[in-house]
């Protein structure tokens, strides 16, 4: 993949998840001046995802990575936001 593709992708991907923050901010609790659609999110999360998994494809096919190897790549991406994630404690009364 050139590096103009790439960057394409990459901009729809920043684009994807910037969409889906204007949507989450346009929930009630945040503003009543935006109206976006809530299905707008939807999709838009689906392009974020797909986009991410063909990314991902492409590398691991690219780099010829074998399975552990790829596991614990993708392990060291995920396990700071998962740890943080963990530890905080989540009150649904906060939102309300």
């Amino acid at each position: 993949m050139n590096k103009s593709i790439s960057f394409y992708l990459d901009f729809l991907r920043v684009i994807a998840a910037f969409g889906v923050l204007l949507v989450h901010a346009n929930l009630s609790q945040f503003s009543n001046n935006l109206y976006l659609r809530p299905d707008l999110g939807y999709k838009l999360v689906r392009v974020f995802f797909v986009l991410s998994g063909y990314l991902i494809a492409f590398t691991v096919s690219k780099k010829n990575k074998e399975s552990i190897r790829y596991l614990i790549d993708r392990f060291s991406r995920l396990y700071s936001v998962v740890f943080i994630g963990a530890i905080i404690p989540y009150d649904k009364t906060k939102l309300s």
